[in-house]
């Protein structure tokens, strides 16, 4: 639940970040995603930005452009983090499972 939490607040924020940029709401850019995802992950975990730039063998600059939506990572790069950050590449592409209500 607490996770599920953090995920709106983190939608809601890209939100306001996309603001005049996103032709229709609710709709995020792919490098904010992947990024909003990255900075989650890695608070997860505990790192720092410099932590995570040592364990990935990134540029710490290159990660703070990537989290702020300003890059868009290769998928070498996305495989270094994923490694670094002990996931499986495809969790910086999921998003929150949807509860579906059953009407009986």
């Amino acid at each position: 639940m607490v996770e599920r939490k953090n995920s709106a607040k983190l939608a809601a924020r890209a939100d306001e970040k996309n603001g005049a940029d996103n032709e229709q709401p609710g709709l995020l850019s792919a490098e904010l995603l992947v990024g909003m995802k990255l900075r989650y992950l890695r608070n997860q975990k505990g790192f720092s930005l410099r932590v995570l730039a040592e364990r990935s063998g990134l540029n710490i600059n290159t990660l703070s452009l990537v989290e702020n939506g300003k890059s868009s990572p290769s998928v070498s790069t996305l495989q270094q983090l994923a490694r670094a950050l002990e996931v499986p590449i495809t969790s910086f592409f999921e998003s929150e499972p949807q509860e579906k209500q059953i009407v009986f």
